[in-house]
């Protein structure tokens, strides 16, 4: 996966649906994000330090979030959507495909 800028990351991910939630009720250092499909919050989610700003995301980090977006292997996927062709509508099926809605 390219390096990309957290900002950049997090912006794609409020253009397709994710929000802001609560993490696992624990204090942490992190921010998450949780997909929403039709008014209806989904299991998909990834998260950030709590200071993204423009910190470059290094390879290792894009492939954790591609994994927790359900991209599993499927790399070309993953930078599509992160690139915008893959529409917020696409992904949305994607999800619902894997019956994770």
């Amino acid at each position: 996966m390219k390096i990309r800028k957290a900002r950049d990351v997090i912006a794609v991910l409020k253009k397709k649906g994710f929000f802001i939630g609560e993490g696992d009720g624990k204090p942490n250092h992190h921010t998450y994000y949780y997909l929403w499909i039709d008014g209806k919050k989904t299991a998909v989610y990834t998260y950030f330090s709590h200071k993204p700003g423009s910190d470059d995301l290094n390879n290792h980090i894009m492939k954790s979030i591609q994994k927790q977006l359900k991209f599993e292997t499927d790399t070309n996927t993953a930078e599509k959507f992160f690139d915008c062709p893959f529409t917020k509508e696409n992904y949305a099926e994607m999800i619902k495909q894997k019956g994770l809605f």
